[in-house]
């Protein structure tokens, strides 16, 4: 699977954006929106996938901006 970025909670209204597999975040944000943005600019920059969690930790927000896994067959348009 590719690697991924994920904004998660870390409670009080704290996020976080952190690398999958990184034991650190890459930053810790005072909102969701600021941490989202962070970790979009983190995803298109190293073509990663963007994933973005709720308050419950449930995903909420996927996008994909490496390679596509699934394009699309048809090749007319």
């Amino acid at each position: 699977m590719a690697e991924s970025v994920h904004v998660i909670p870390r409670g009080a209204g704290i996020w976080a954006v952190k690398r999958e597999g990184s034991k650190r975040a890459s930053g810790v944000f005072g909102s969701q929106l600021e941490a989202a943005l962070r970790g979009r600019e983190i995803a298109q920059t190293k073509r990663l996938t963007l994933v973005i969690h709720g308050q419950d930790n449930r995903i909420i927000y996927r996008d994909n901006f490496g390679r596509d896994p699934e394009p699309p067959r048809d090749q007319k348009h």
